[in-house]
């Protein structure tokens, strides 16, 4: 994979830490380029998904995203008595599920088939959390979703946090399904 096929989202290289390559020994590797693109409206409003052409992208890397608690916790969750609580109900759904499902919307549009939208983390979630994930309509649709261990992963990111280099344990990669492509009929002559 070339870094100009990589997007990294919800991080912002003129305002974060660099990011590396994670080796399959996951050690520190070599510093991610300047050809990878980065989206991150929030901190750097001239970032645009925007400015990205469809289907012309591999892999999406989100990095510092406001996602996890949904990756982890599932999409609707309460919290009672400090412990957090699995819910069905979409009517209770927290404005973090909105962001990944804006991510994966956004993600869904440049990526070309096949490609993948990935979040690094250090919990695996409990199996009905991903049964969640991937019964989301929105997922079924677009997306598939595994969790795997990422050691020795083709594909993965991390920055230095205080000085210190540290590789996440699992990676939620979404694989973007089949995209239908438009294809012209010929015309028949008339009756």
């Amino acid at each position: 994979m070339t870094d100009s096929t990589l997007v990294i989202t919800c991080h912002c290289p003129e305002k974060h830490n660099q990011l590396y390559h994670v080796t399959k020994t996951r050690k520190q590797g070599r510093a991610v380029g300047p050809k990878a693109t980065y989206v991150d409206p929030y901190s750097c409003p001239e970032r645009t998904w925007g400015s990205i052409k469809a289907r012309s992208k591999s892999i999406v890397w989100g990095e510092n995203c406001p996602v996890y608690m949904q990756l982890t916790r599932g999409l609707y969750y309460t919290k009672k008595d400090k412990q957090y609580e699995l819910k069905d109900d979409p009517v209770n759904e927290v404005a973090t599920s909105r962001k990944l499902f804006s991510i994966l919307d956004e993600s869904y549009r440049i990526l070309r088939k096949g490609g993948k939208v990935i979040f690094g983390d250090d919990m695996l979630p409990a199996p009905a959390i991903i049964q969640q994930i991937n019964n989301h309509p929105m997922i079924v649709e677009k997306f598939s979703l595994e969790v795997v261990p990422s050691e020795g992963a083709k594909i993965h990111l991390a920055q230095t946090e205080c000085g210190r280099f540290t590789a996440r344990n699992y990676l939620y990669i979404f694989t973007k399904k089949g995209q239908a492509v438009s294809r012209r009929l010929k015309s028949k002559a008339p009756l």
